[in-house]
């Protein structure tokens, strides 16, 4: 992999752990505990993601490609809590940005990456 390539694949996986982050806090503050655990919340959160992490820092274009479909779902998810909940306005605004920033380097990650052999 050439050292631009190293460099997308670190910042794609950087952005794409910053964005579990801030949605693990958020969603670990939001989630009333009676309803159900926030901890739970949380890794229900990170699933789709978190397993994707070390292979996008190794510049797999599979996990990144992976990790930028995902991200339109968590895209959606944080549009729909920015209508329906105005409480939330600025968690599912900065949520957006580092989701739309996320898929672009993970989009970038698949044009940079490794090509495949064969």
């Amino acid at each position: 992999m050439t050292r631009e390539g190293r460099r997308a694949a670190r910042l794609a996986a950087a952005s794409a752990a910053t964005f579990l982050i801030w949605m693990g806090i958020w969603q670990g503050i939001a989630t009333p505990p009676g309803t159900i655990r926030p901890a739970f919340a949380v890794a229900m959160l990170w699933v789709p993601i978190l397993p994707a992490l070390p292979m996008i820092f190794l510049g797999s274009r599979r996990a990144a490609t992976w990790c930028s479909l995902i991200g339109v779902f968590y895209f959606g998810f944080a549009v729909m809590e920015l209508v329906a909940n105005p409480a939330a306005y600025a968690w599912a605004a900065a949520a957006m940005l580092l989701c739309l920033l996320m898929i672009g380097l993970q989009l970038r990650l698949v044009r940079l990456g490794p090509k495949r052999r064969g």
